[in-house]
């Protein structure tokens, strides 16, 4: 194997904070609880490790894991250093300021739930840059990027099971069908048979927490033939208002669109499941006190429906 240049530009330095633990412990399981994070993760923290170095770090010898001479040199050299610049993070990150803050989200909850943050922080935080990030590395998840403290806050519809993570409902986003006003065949309402006659703009996922709702819509208008498939929500009404089209969207945005397109909304026999969204972040955000803040202000204020 070809060994990379070995140059900081190339090395994710939160790396080390896993092999000091294994080290520390030579065992996978046992650093994983002392980070407070799955074996799985500090498992392909220390792939990432062996790739780089191209040298397998740890070889299994009995239960434990024993050292390679690579692994001796990175412990002498380089892993008793990095412990110094953590202690030092964190003591920054129990400081009361916070001018940066990541959030990782789709463009759908930043447009539904950042423009509060950046109000709230105008309020009380002038001197906080707020990042909004939607796409990830193919490698991580955002379980990844919080526990490796690479954004502060996530929102999605799936929550995350884990010691160190909190997640919370934070929005329950009530669903609307609707069609344009001048639809030729769609009254006010729509039915079963009716549905089986259109073709539908639809939200393309694989989120667990829409795919409930879709299956309920499934079951009561049966399977839907699509014109149009999407992983941008905010796309359908601008689809529906100029086509024949039948969407499904949240009922925020279709208030908020009927005002600039021509939209109305259809019954149903039957009701639709809202949508929950969560608030995700790392429990060890919380000793900033600004972050807290933030926290306990979303927690208490609810989003309009």
């Amino acid at each position: 194997m070809c060994k990379k240049s070995l140059t900081a530009a190339n090395f994710d330095f939160k790396l080390l904070g896993m092999f000091n633990e294994i080290y520390k412990y030579s065992s996978v399981t046992r650093a994983a609880e002392a980070l407070n994070c799955s074996p799985a993760f500090v498992s392909k923290c220390l792939q990432k490790m062996r790739v780089y170095f191209s040298d397998p770090l740890f070889v299994r010898n009995g239960q434990k894991l024993t050292p390679t001479t690579m692994a001796e040199t990175i412990h002498l050299q380089i892993a008793r250093q990095y412990s110094g610049i953590l202690n030092s993070l964190d003591a920054l990150a129990s400081s009361t300021t916070k001018d940066l803050l990541i959030i990782h989200c789709s463009a759908w909850f930043a447009t539904r739930i950042i423009p509060r943050i950046v109000t709230w922080a105008e309020a009380n935080a002038p001197g906080c840059r707020i990042v909004h990030r939607d796409a990830m590395r193919a490698q991580d998840t955002p379980e990844d990027l919080l526990l490796q403290r690479d954004v502060d806050l996530v929102f999605d519809m799936d929550p995350i099971f884990h010691s160190a993570i909190v997640t919370s409902a934070i929005l329950d986003e009530k669903l609307s069908v609707v069609c344009r006003i001048d639809h030729p065949r769609l009254g006010s309402q729509i039915c079963a048979a009716e549905a089986r006659l259109e073709k539908f703009a639809v939200l393309n996922t694989r989120q667990p927490g829409l795919q409930s709702t879709q299956a309920t819509i499934e079951s009561q208008l049966g399977e839907r033939l699509v014109r149009y498939s999407t992983c941008s929500v905010q796309s359908i009404p601008a689809v529906v208002a100029h086509t024949d089209t039948v969407g499904i969207i949240p009922t925020w945005l279709y208030e908020k669109s009927r005002h600039v397109y021509p939209l109305r909304e259809l019954a149903t026999e039957f009701e639709l499941n809202s949508v929950r969204t969560y608030m995700i972040y790392n429990k060890v955000a919380m000793q900033n006190a600004i972050f807290a803040r933030l926290i306990a202000w979303l927690e208490h204020n609810p989003f309009n429906p």
